[in-house]
């Protein structure tokens, strides 16, 4: 009998209401996530990247039901538990934790390390007894690479890399088998983010533990991801392996967003981008781009034909374990329009 993944997303959607308009009227429902589908083994570390907007953390947050779906499910070891009452879901909890971005706002400052680690011990009843909470605190402490008494100190006293330690040690407290990282490294120092992604690298070897790392670093997904998912305007364009998707992308999108990385050497003329138009398309506004009949993408992308504009792409496979959701898919080379 076949294990079911750790993680299997179907069709999740999330939308939030309209603003209001003119006269008092609301605009349609947005989705911010619309009909996303994914799954993760255990130990398997799946990276999820995009521009900023494009719904990466409201996926992230669905996942723990810190925002709720409008549609689709979620199942964690083959027992969905969206629909779970609150109780019922707690056991689960335990299974999925989160590493937000801003480690400064999600620790109480009122509080001591030690408080807000063995606050998770206390609601799971994870320690036999107060000397052994004190343990666990300190192997956790350990674990991510700060003294046992840091536990007695408060959250302003250490650095931003410290207290994103202290926050993933918060979030190893319930022995997870898997983290959903926002932006964990998006505020730290280059060396400081080098040290973190090396602390997950080092979580995932030791204790195979999984995770969906979510990030606009490319070079930080590549180094620290087997598998990875790109999106964009709340759906998912491109799966593949870590190595070929950073190399030879499919996607117009995906290729886009590898042209966009600073780079200080001069490319060659007529490379993959040396024009300006994906450097320019990328950080151009998606205000405007419509959800109606066609690829979401097709204002932004210089492949975009007549069916482009009257046929939505499916996610499909393109190549054995590669998927893109893209009419007229690239092979390595110059990015040239569809014929």
């Amino acid at each position: 009998m076949e294990v079911p993944p750790l993680l299997q997303v179907d069709s999740a959607t999330v939308r939030f209401p309209g603003a209001a308009g003119l006269w008092g009227r609301k605009a349609a429902p947005r989705a911010a996530v619309d009909a996303v589908s994914f799954s993760i083994r255990s130990g398997e570390m799946v990276g999820l990247v995009g521009e900023s907007g494009c719904g990466k953390t409201t996926l992230g947050r669905a996942l723990l039901r810190l925002t709720p779906l409008s549609s689709g499910s979620i199942r964690v070891g083959g027992v969905r538990v969206d629909d779970l009452s609150e109780s019922d879901f707690r056991p689960y909890r335990r299974r999925l934790q989160m590493v937000f971005q801003d480690p400064t706002s999600t620790l109480d400052p009122r509080w001591r390390v030690g408080e807000s680690i063995g606050e998770a011990l206390d609601i799971h009843g994870l320690a036999a007894s107060a000397a052994d909470r004190r343990d666990r605190i300190a192997r956790l402490l350990d674990s991510v690479g700060l003294p046992a008494d840091a536990a007695l100190r408060h959250p302003h006293e250490f650095s931003g890399g410290q207290r994103q330690r202290i926050g993933i040690a918060r979030a190893l407290a319930v022995e997870p088998e898997l983290l959903v990282c926002d932006e964990p490294v998006s505020a730290l120092d280059v060396s400081v983010q080098a040290q973190i992604v090396n602390l997950f690298a080092d979580l995932n070897r030791r204790h195979g533990l999984a995770g969906l790392f979510i990030s606009h670093d490319l070079a930080v997904v590549g180094h620290l991801c087997s598998r990875v998912l790109v999106m964009y305007l709340g759906s998912v364009v491109e799966v593949a392996d870590a190595g070929r998707l950073l190399s030879t992308p499919a996607h117009p999108y995906s290729r886009a967003l590898l042209d966009a990385v600073p780079s200080i050497e001069v490319p060659p003329a007529g490379a993959p981008g040396s024009d300006g138009v994906l450097a320019a398309s990328v950080v151009e506004s998606s205000a405007g781009q419509g959800t109606d009949a066609g690829c979401r993408y097709r204002n932004r992308c210089p492949r975009a034909s007549e069916r482009c504009v009257r046929e939505v792409p499916a996610l499909r496979p393109w190549k054995p374990d590669w998927l893109v959701a893209c009419h007229h898919p690239m092979e390595a080379g110059p990015m040239v329009p569809a014929a």
